[in-house]
């Protein structure tokens, strides 16, 4: 079986690290990736541990970014008893780009 995912776009946020109650680090970010001229996906993206901060430090909102890794589908219950559905890309690799003005810096992060 192949379970993998490759997208290319831009950050719609800034990316912010959060610690979950065991201490471990998760970047939750949404990537913009136009499909044609009058389209634009919005994809959510999880990043964990060491590459969550990694893109904390060196990505900022507008950058392109290419990320890699698999697709997830989990479901729920909220607060309210109301069953839900989260699908997104919890990555294991990213590539950053340049910034709105076209710039393309190619860091390869280090984890």
């Amino acid at each position: 079986m192949i379970n993998r995912a490759v997208i290319m776009g831009r950050l719609t946020a800034q990316p912010e690290v959060k610690k979950t109650q065991s201490g471990k680090s998760v970047c939750n970010i949404t990537v913009a990736c136009q499909r044609n001229k009058e389209e634009v996906d919005f994809i959510p993206v999880v990043f964990w541990n060491q590459p969550a901060e990694y893109l904390s430090a060196y990505a900022n909102k507008g950058d392109t970014i290419g990320v890699e890794g698999r697709i997830s589908v989990r479901k729920y219950t909220d607060a309210n008893g109301n069953n839900r559905t989260v699908t997104e890309i919890v990555a294991d690799n990213v590539q950053l780009g340049g910034g709105k003005r076209g710039e393309f810096n190619t860091e390869d992060l280090p984890y």
